[in-house]
């Protein structure tokens, strides 16, 4: 019988930032989103008050968009946040399993 240690390599690779990386793209679309569905004059971004201006507008719509765009930017943004912190926490787990006498990584270059 083989005995099992838990190394923070068996679980961690980090290929898993990618993660936190497709969802900060998808957060950046939707903001793209309000960037072409919110009349911003003399502004090159939507501020609060655009935003604002057109959920009291009129076009129904305009309204929805916005607040979808609003919605998708809130909810991907926290996706993008979640795993980062996640995979920080990990990779920090993971340099200090190298960082222990002993270690492959410890031992000093010839």
């Amino acid at each position: 019988m083989q005995p099992t240690t838990n190394r923070p390599a068996d679980s961690y690779s980090p290929l898993h930032f990618l993660a936190s990386l497709g969802a900060g793209g998808l957060t950046v679309t939707f903001f793209m989103y309000l960037i072409f569905w919110v009349p911003h004059p003399g502004q090159s971004v939507p501020v609060f008050e655009d935003i604002a201006r057109v959920l009291r507008g009129d076009s129904t719509a305009l309204k929805i968009a916005a607040a979808v765009a609003m919605a998708g930017i809130a909810v991907f943004g926290f996706l993008d946040v979640k795993p980062l912190i996640r995979n920080l926490s990990a990779l920090s787990r993971f340099r200090r399993h190298f960082d222990q006498p002993g270690s492959a990584a410890a031992i000093p270059a010839e």
